[in-house]
């Protein structure tokens, strides 16, 4: 549904849209790491482009990311349609909805304690990989004890999407951890 979503929204724009959304792919924005030239250049139909914004950063990624490249480029309508009609499949928080949020809460609030707690740093260092890029990923992993892999971490958790992506690796890999907290 998401694939098709966002096929059907970037339709809307004419080819130099299509090439300016492609620039800001390429630059990065926000959390979200920039898609390099090569990949980029393979993508020429907005169904390719579709299919590698998921491959590298997940349905719900893709189609946040999505609306904010149209809001950068001041397709505000755009924007405003696709969070319309993603809400049905992201839920009722649709593209920044209420999870955002609780997770950036949360993360910020426990920071502390997560370091000191979490031991499942590798599982999570490999759900944020496709935000955080190579080298930050290689970093984490050297770090020693889990709570150096921790600290490490912490110091690239510098936006949202980030954060609510390092919430919910949280939940699946340290679901009790969470829960405690969470009390």
């Amino acid at each position: 549904m998401i694939p098709e979503l966002l096929v059907n929204n970037l339709n809307e724009l004419v080819q130099a849209e299509f090439d300016r959304f492609k620039w800001f792919l390429r630059q990065g924005v926000d959390d979200y790491k920039k898609i390099p030239n090569a990949r980029l250049e393979d993508a020429k139909s907005r169904e390719a482009l579709v299919s590698e914004m998921i491959s590298t950063y997940e349905p719900g990624g893709a189609a946040k990311l999505t609306v904010l490249v149209l809001r950068k480029m001041n397709k505000n309508y755009n924007a405003g349609q696709l969070e319309r009609d993603l809400e049905p499949v992201l839920g009722s928080g649709g593209v920044t909805g209420p999870l955002s949020s609780k997770a950036v809460t949360f993360v910020n609030m426990h920071e502390a304690k997560l370091i000191q707690k979490v031991s499942l740093v590798d599982p999570i260092a490999d759900d944020l990989k496709p935000l955080i890029g190579d080298e930050k990923y290689a970093k984490i992993r050297a770090a020693v004890t889990p709570q150096d892999k921790m600290r490490v971490l912490y110091s690239f958790l510098s936006g949202s999407a980030i954060k609510e992506r390092f919430y919910q690796s949280l939940l699946k890999n340290e679901e009790f951890l969470v829960k405690e907290l969470d009390s």
